[in-house]
């Protein structure tokens, strides 16, 4: 496993452009040039789900043995925590620290034999440990409902009374049975163009609801959750222990 702010993310969720400069004759380059050098790097575009699986990978993508993977597999029957649950937490965590502003980002190049290379692109060191630690903290928690509580909590700040005493397990309901509680902020969702959230590009879990009789009132994840066109949704449903 690298250090967060070691893996190089171009090509790996953040594109860039940027000018090739050359002044061969002046430089006396003769059928090679070497004097190329790399001029208003910018970055053009962070695809956050593209980034999400490929942190995933560099915590989870480790080659397991035949034993090890056994051994995961009974872990996700007994915690309910697999995959899906790895990469939303990630997925919440780096939406947390705002991994979409292009400022959190350097553009790395040095000189080849070649020319100016560009070397990659890399979150910055302090940010990639803050966001390092996040991960490894709730990594180490065992449980679905340990997650889950702890990334409301670092979003919101607090857990909901009604959330207080819950169980927490991923199921796929239909669509038509979630209901957005909140009309207001709903239709401010409806307004926002959310193509990184579509079917095309986004996969997993859509948000956290608590069943309520045979519907499930949605508590987080309104734009992830409007934005799917399937019939069924996959959400964490919280339901309270009698």
């Amino acid at each position: 496993m690298n250090s967060l702010n070691k893996i190089d993310l171009h090509y790996s969720g953040v594109d860039i452009e940027y000018d090739y400069i050359t002044d061969c004759e002046q430089h006396g380059c003769d059928d090679i040039c070497r004097c190329g050098e790399i001029h208003n790097e910018t970055i053009t575009e962070i695809d956050l789900n593209v980034l999400v699986k490929r942190i995933y990978d560099n915590y989870y993508g480790v080659k397991q043995t035949l034993a090890e993977k056994r051994d995961s597999k009974i872990l996700e029957v007994l915690s309910g925590v697999g995959k899906d649950i790895n990469l939303y937490c990630i997925d919440r965590i780096v939406k947390h620290f705002k991994l979409w502003e292009t400022d959190y980002y350097n553009i790395e190049k040095e000189y080849g034999y070649y020319g100016e290379e560009l070397t990659g692109v890399f979150l910055h060191e302090n940010l990639a440990k803050k966001v390092e630690a996040e991960i490894e903290y709730v990594s180490e928690l065992s449980s679905i409902d340990e997650k889950i509580e702890y990334l409301l909590l670092l979003e919101y700040g607090q857990i909901l009374p009604q959330l207080e005493g819950c169980k927490f397990e991923v199921k796929e309901v239909q669509k038509s049975d979630v209901i957005f509680g909140s009309t207001a902020h709903h239709n401010k969702v409806k307004g926002k163009a959310l193509d990184f959230y579509s079917d095309s590009s986004y996969d997993n879990i859509r948000g956290v609801a608590i069943a309520d009789g045979s519907k499930f009132r949605l508590i987080d994840g309104y734009h992830r959750t409007h934005t799917t066109n399937k019939t069924n949704v996959k959400l964490i449903i919280a339901t309270k222990c009698s």
